[in-house]
């Protein structure tokens, strides 16, 4: 399961992360490592980006 550093009304700041199948519950909050800097992140059931540009807004 992917672990993502954000949610998916926040976009810009969604990172994928994959994790130790132990730990791959949905909901499970984890730390993930980015450039160096530790980050909060939650184990999430699909990925949370958007291929089709279906939530695109300006």
């Amino acid at each position: 399961m992917p672990a993502s550093s954000s949610s998916a009304a926040a976009l810009p700041d969604a990172a994928r992360s994959y994790v130790r199948t132990d730990l791959a519950e949905l909901g499970v909050a984890l730390e993930i490592d980015i450039l160096g800097q530790r980050r909060p992140a939650v184990v999430t059931s699909e990925p949370i980006y958007d291929p089709s540009n279906e939530r695109l807004k300006a």
